[in-house]
């Protein structure tokens, strides 16, 4: 039996359609349900920033521990000092990429809130840096608000439909 050119193109078609729909299948990503997303190129940009908001989320979340760890006062002055320093320039790079990120005109809010919450821990960060070079009352009181102030945030961002869904 002679096989023809024909019959070459179209078992290469044929296999070139089922590796893509293999791959296809494999790496699309799935709603809640199940279903796999069709990724037009805006409803890409949303799910691309939605991924970028809860990367800054969890990393606000690590951010909080570690201040409420400074504000402990464990350790000796110069290993809380780099601690502190360390926490601050982290919170600054947050609040820089949440705020040099452009979102999709969608997702206006959820950019507030964000920029809002890297903000409130960017203060509160400075806060607990001012608190651990001049321990004094006043200072410590003050880092406690603006933590609590900025969990209250970091808890509205985290309770965002966009976030939860």
């Amino acid at each position: 039996m002679q096989v023809t050119k024909s019959e070459y193109f179209w078992f290469t078609v044929l296999l070139f359609v089922l590796a893509m729909s293999f791959l296809g299948w494999v790496v699309s990503p799935l709603d809640p349900e199940g279903r796999p997303i069709i990724l037009l190129p805006d409803v890409k940009r949303v799910e691309d920033y939605r991924e970028k908001v809860s990367t800054w989320t969890s990393d606000l979340r690590l951010l909080d521990g570690r201040l409420t760890t400074l504000l402990a006062g464990n350790g000796d002055l110069l290993s809380q000092s780099r601690e502190g320093q360390q926490t601050f320039e982290d919170s600054l790079q947050i609040a820089k990429e949440a705020d040099a990120e452009e979102a999709p005109a969608a997702l206006a809010g959820l950019r507030s809130m964000v920029v809002d919450a890297s903000l409130a821990y960017l203060e509160a960060s400075r806060s607990v840096l001012l608190w651990i070079s001049a321990p004094k009352q006043k200072n410590y009181e003050a880092a406690v608000a603006l933590i609590q102030a900025a969990r209250g945030r970091l808890a509205e961002l985290e309770g965002s439909s966009w976030i939860t869904r």
